[in-house]
């Protein structure tokens, strides 16, 4: 049973290698390193490290180019109260309903709440 999972745990060696810059395929891992050292595969990767860098800044100029038309469309959002102005804020709107409330009682009643002379 030892052996058994010894020979489990110890990784397998892959059919073949494979280099997914240049898209070939090495029957064994000496002829894969031999190839990682050559100058044919050094400017694949060297090429595509070029193009993944342009087109990362090619990324990095249109999300720059969208945030500056949103900036110019979007209006700005208006500032945020702090809690003693929101609560100032609260409280009077709070009167306005009690005052609202009054006068729509009084108006259902025929009463002014203004102090002034009645209608009639």
């Amino acid at each position: 049973d030892d052996q058994e999972e010894e020979e489990e745990e110890e990784e397998e060696e892959p059919m073949f290698w494979r280099c997914e810059v240049c898209g070939k395929d090495f029957k064994s891992k000496s002829q894969f390193e031999n190839h990682e050292k050559s100058k044919a595969h050094k400017k694949k990767v060297a090429d595509f490290i070029r193009a993944d860098q342009k087109a990362q800044r090619e990324a990095d100029k249109r999300r720059a180019g969208t945030k500056k038309k949103q900036q110019k469309c979007a209006p700005a959002p208006p500032p945020l109260l702090s809690d003693s102005e929101e609560d100032s804020l609260s409280d009077s709107l709070s009167d306005s309903d009690d005052e609202y409330a009054a006068a729509a009682a009084a108006a259902s009643s025929g009463q002014s709440t203004q102090g002034g002379a009645q209608g009639g």
